[in-house]
């Protein structure tokens, strides 16, 4: 059996600590150093965008989640044993004629150039694997052995990088305090991990105790929400601004913004932020704005604040007490009057445009 360099691993891991981009470097090292093809920390809860990996197992956790092998991986079966055990390989958990039978290991891995594989649990759920080619074979147990040296330098990265990686998305939720925003930080599931002091007032109001996310009074209003949460937690991640309806009626702004930034924030446990920004004027400080702003007239105004939401025309006409063909004449003044040429260009502009304190 080859000596392993687990000095320069352990040097790697350590540089971890406070700079989270090297993680793919120190992976890399890792599964070099012990004769594999790739190595990535996981965790069975976290956003695929979340993952890191070695450059040479990008290809190959990307066709993963995007090919739905998650629904046959069998080293799912892994988890207990290895938290049991300390480690786990594939032969603690399928038979050699499983395996010959499994689309995952014939289809998948073959694919990659993949086979064989080690699990070490980490700190919080979180774990390392370390792949193979079947040409280099399966892990031996004398093999599995010596890593388990190594959980404990791993696990220690991981805490202090899940305990910097939090202190920076709380810092992010605090500085919106100190602009007068209201924001809470979501897990990766969607529900509240943290608030400010403003946010925290926010979920009494919004807060649907028995799914512990937030819930809003109109179908329309949780469906824009829902999708911008979704879009944030997404593979590319991407943030949007959605207008919900407050119970007086009022239409409020809140701002998605997404935290899968695998530098920043890899073990934080956190998928975005919302942001509450101030209440909108009165409809018709609304209205005399936009008339003011972009010369529009009054009906013509009253078009554009219905299509800011993002709504399709025949909606917003309806919204707005125009008939499809008045409100499509209408629309060709506002591209004119405000020059734009598509409503996804007009919403933007207007969403962009400055409001009252």
């Amino acid at each position: 059996m080859a000596q392993w360099d687990f000095e320069s691993v352990l040097e790697s891991v350590k540089a971890t600590s406070f700079d989270p981009s090297l993680w793919p470097r120190a992976l890399d090292t890792l599964s070099r150093s012990v004769g594999g093809a790739g190595a990535v920390i996981y965790s069975r809860r976290a956003l695929p965008t979340r993952r890191l990996a070695s450059p040479d197992l990008v290809d190959v956790i990307e066709d993963y989640e995007k090919g739905g092998w998650r629904a046959h991986d069998l080293r799912a079966r892994a988890v207990p044993i290895a938290r049991r055990a300390g480690a786990v390989v594939d032969q603690d958990f399928a038979s050699a004629d499983e395996m010959r039978r499994s689309p995952f290991y014939e289809e998948f891995l073959a694919r990659h150039n993949r086979r064989w594989f080690v699990g070490l649990p980490l700190e919080g759920g979180w774990g390392v694997s370390i792949h193979r080619s079947p040409a280099q074979g399966p892990f031996l147990p004398e093999e599995v052995a010596r890593l388990r040296r190594l959980s404990p330098a791993f696990s220690e990265a991981v805490s202090l990088a899940r305990r910097l990686g939090f202190a920076r998305v709380e810092g992010l939720v605090q500085a919106m305090e100190l602009m007068g925003r209201p924001c809470v930080a979501l897990d990766g599931g969607g529900r509240p991990l943290l608030a400010n002091e403003a946010g925290e007032a926010q979920l009494a109001l919004w807060l649907d105790v028995a799914s512990r996310r937030l819930a809003f009074a109109d179908g329309a209003s949780q469906a824009a929400f829902d999708a911008a949460v979704a879009a944030a937690l997404g593979d590319p991640p991407a943030s949007r601004l959605v207008f919900v309806r407050e119970r007086g009626g009022d239409r409020r702004a809140l701002r998605v913004e997404p935290l899968n930034d695998v530098t920043r924030f890899p073990f934080a446990d956190a998928g975005a932020l919302v942001i509450f920004e101030r209440p909108r004027p009165s409809e018709e400080e609304e209205l005399e704005g936009l008339k003011k702003t972009f010369g529009l007239t009054r009906s013509e105004a009253r078009l554009a604040r219905e299509l800011e939401t993002g709504r399709p025309l025949l909606d917003a006409a309806r919204a707005a007490g125009l008939t499809y063909e008045t409100a499509r004449s209408y629309l060709k003044a506002i591209f004119l009057k405000t020059g734009t040429r598509r409503q996804a260009e007009l919403a933007a502009l207007l969403a962009r445009r400055p409001q009252a304190d």
